[in-house]
């Protein structure tokens, strides 16, 4: 993770590369990256290193999933590595499907114990505590360039910037059409709303993951740490004016518009609305 502007030599290419530190540095910056590599699939790893992008992290994102090798290369780092995942993490025991009614169709088991899941955790949570272990780790992360390179000789190491895609290919990018919606809020702005805090029941016991199926889309809307936060995020079409970005502020009015005519849009919304500035 490098600064364009920061001078150094490669072997390779001398106009592309940042020095660092002395091989053991490498080997650490490395462990970092093992488990970045392991807790997602890699179309996912750019994403996260554009969501810490930045000297602040961002509150950005909603929920991603870890799965068994990525919780177990975690989990040998030290003995706090598991309840600081708890402490973010989705426990919930199903999804449940409702139509635009609010009329629950089907219930889907889920178990983050199946081999065949993973465990949801809140994805600016995993940044933090991961950007949070490399910083106590000495590593000197910088930020503004995806890796995609690195070096190491007897007295020195580094890193290469990315020019281009891992096929060494000129890849243009094409659009989807879709988009999503996603964002994720402190519990506390809805606690003491009644027309909202209807996400919050039971919580003390499970977290809550519910989909709702209206027209040309879906909504999901639950509860991160049992209760302590809300995440909801909703894909759709209307792409007009957004750029190529895995991180773009929105205004959570614009979902609100989206399901103000469903029979359950105004239960919805109340918890959509309280959605605070920079969250979506």
């Amino acid at each position: 993770m490098g600064n364009d502007s920061t001078p150094g030599h490669n072997p390779k290419n001398p106009d592309s590369h940042f020095p660092l530190a002395t091989p053991s540095f490498t080997q650490n910056a490395l462990r970092v990256y093992e488990a970045l590599s392991a807790l997602l699939p890699p179309i996912m790893v750019p994403g996260l290193y554009l969501h810490a992008a930045r000297m602040q992290l961002l509150p950005a994102g909603d929920l991603v999933g870890l799965g068994t090798n990525g919780m177990n290369v975690l989990c040998r780092w030290d003995k706090s590595m598991r309840p600081a995942i708890d402490s973010i993490r989705a426990a919930i025991s199903s999804f449940d499907y409702y139509d635009s009614n609010g009329e629950l169709r089907d219930c889907l088991p889920y178990a983050p114990g199946d081999l065949l899941n993973v465990e949801v955790v809140q994805m600016s949570g995993l940044i933090d505590l991961l950007y949070g272990k490399a910083k106590d780790c000495g590593i000197d992360l910088r930020f503004g360039a995806i890796v995609c390179d690195y070096w190491e000789s007897e007295g020195n190491a580094g890193i290469v910037k990315a020019t281009g895609t891992i096929t060494g290919k000129d890849v243009a990018p094409y659009s989807t059409g879709a988009a999503i919606y996603r964002s994720h809020f402190d519990a506390r702005e809805i606690r003491d709303d009644p027309e909202a805090n209807w996400i919050l029941d039971s919580t003390g016991r499970a977290d809550h993951a519910n989909m709702y199926l209206g027209k040309d889309t879906t909504l999901l809307v639950g509860t991160v740490g049992k209760g302590k936060n809300v995440s909801w995020d909703m894909p759709h079409k209307q792409v007009q004016g957004l750029d190529n970005s895995w991180l773009q502020p929105a205004d959570p009015q614009h979902v609100v518009e989206l399901v103000k005519d469903w029979p359950v849009g105004q239960k919805l919304a109340a918890i959509l609305s309280k959605t605070p500035p920079q969250r979506c």
